[in-house]
């Protein structure tokens, strides 16, 4: 496996595919693995943006220190009643997405862990220190408060209360597999 390394320290796998690189952000200490997919190509919807400034508005801004794993897939999230038109995928710092995971969200806060083959589905947003169980499917336009511990899909779907000490271990789990890898 070949890396591309940044000055600002992002690794990106040549193996990942990525659509629209010139509008993705990846703000630094960012790592993303083999066939990652980063899907940029996509047209704003415009109320968002006015049309002239469409093509210098990031769909895709990713923060410091995240790391995006194996086949996981970043997607800005569909307006359901005009087709083709997306809104704008952010997410914050310390944010790692486990193995196929499928991200459609509006915006994931900071320090987030996304478990393995997750579904974080349209328009749903996830605020700060939140942890996504593996295989969990969030429904479309559902909001996850902060410090919580998300599980399930569809009738077994729960959010449960995260205790505070996990600020600092999501962040250290975050810098520790861009350091590794």
């Amino acid at each position: 496996m070949t890396y591309i390394e940044t000055s600002s320290g992002n690794r990106i796998s040549r193996e990942a595919v990525i659509t629209g690189s010139d509008r993705i952000l990846i703000s630094g200490h960012t790592t993303v693995h083999p066939y990652a997919y980063l899907h940029g190509q996509v047209t704003l919807h415009d109320s968002l943006h006015p049309e002239d400034a469409q093509d210098l508005v990031p769909t895709i801004s990713i923060g410091k220190y995240c790391y995006v794993d194996h086949h996981a897939s970043l997607t800005p999230p569909a307006y359901p009643s005009e087709k083709h038109l997306h809104g704008t995928l952010k997410i914050g710092n310390y944010v790692v997405l486990g193995e196929y995971c499928a991200v459609e969200a509006a915006s994931l806060g900071n320090r987030i862990l996304v478990g393995a083959r997750a579904r974080l589905s349209n328009m749903c947003v996830v605020y700060d220190c939140c942890v996504i169980e593996p295989d969990t499917v969030v429904p479309p336009k559902c909001v996850v408060p902060p410090f919580s511990l998300v599980s399930g899909a569809g009738p077994t779907f729960k959010v449960k209360d995260l205790n505070g000490c996990y600020k600092e271990i999501i962040e250290l789990e975050a810098r520790e597999l861009n350091v590794l890898g």
